[in-house]
């Protein structure tokens, strides 16, 4: 996902895929994609700018 530049990732949507996980599964799960996010923009925005 991350070479195809299919970031950031809609959490809403993850969220209901993923019904079946508990509050703390569901919660370590959106701090990761958060900072997969964060480095997604933060690539997009440093390949703006090169």
């Amino acid at each position: 996902m991350y070479e195809d530049k299919s970031f950031p990732v809609d959490l809403h949507t993850v969220k209901k895929d993923h019904e079946f996980l508990d509050a703390d599964s569901l919660r370590a799960l959106f701090r990761r994609l958060h900072v997969l996010n964060e480095c997604a923009r933060f690539n997009l925005t440093e390949e703006k700018y090169n």
